[in-house]
Order: structure tokens, then C-alpha cells, then sequence
């Protein structure tokens, strides 16, 4: 819950709570919200975190479909879409 505030057209001070994303991208804050929230500053910069989480991977002797199931599933996620069963299978043959 957040409380939000705005000045009236009389100067006066409103405030409401409100369970709506701080940075007004109109969706509910929930636990990890902030991760997938399309306003955020670091919204763009998503694919350089995922690049260089993969070169940690990489140099840290990951195997090769790992990282590629721990990627896809990662990106799936912060897109709200589902990783497939199936999918999860297929890479790890």
C-alpha cells in the first residue's frame, strides 16, 4: 500500500492509498513488480543485465543449455509469458 499525495487547485494537500505502481505505469504493485515495470528507468537496460548475466554464467563454466534454459526462462518471465514444458525439454537433450 502507498500513500500518494498531489496539491489541489486550492493549494491544499490530497492523499489516498493506493496499491497502483508508484511510477504510474498503472499497474498493481505486487512483490516484484518493479522488475517487470515498463515505466522504470531500468526498464530499458533489461537485455545488458541478461547479456551479462549470461558472460557470469560463461565464465563461471555453466553448461551451454543451461544457460540457455535459465535465459529463455528468465526472459519469458519479465514478458509475462509462460515458459513451455516442453520448450524446457527440448534444450536440455
Amino acid at each position: 500500500m502507498f500513500l500518494r499525495a498531489k496539491k489541489t487547485a486550492d493549494d491544499e494537500d490530497e492523499a489516498w492509498e493506493t496499491t497502483k505502481c508508484p511510477r504510474g505505469c498503472g499497474e498493481l504493485e505486487t512483490e516484484q513488480h518493479y522488475l517487470k515495470c515498463t515505466a522504470s528507468p531500468h526498464h530499458q537496460n533489461k537485455r545488458h543485465h541478461l547479456l551479462g548475466l549470461k558472460n557470469w554464467m560463461t565464465k563461471s563454466l555453466t553448461l551451454p543449455p543451461l544457460q540457455i534454459l535459465l535465459l529463455r526462462a528468465l526472459t519469458d518471465w519479465l514478458h509475462g509469458r509462460q515458459t513451455r514444458t516442453h520448450d524446457i525439454k527440448a534444450t536440455l537433450r
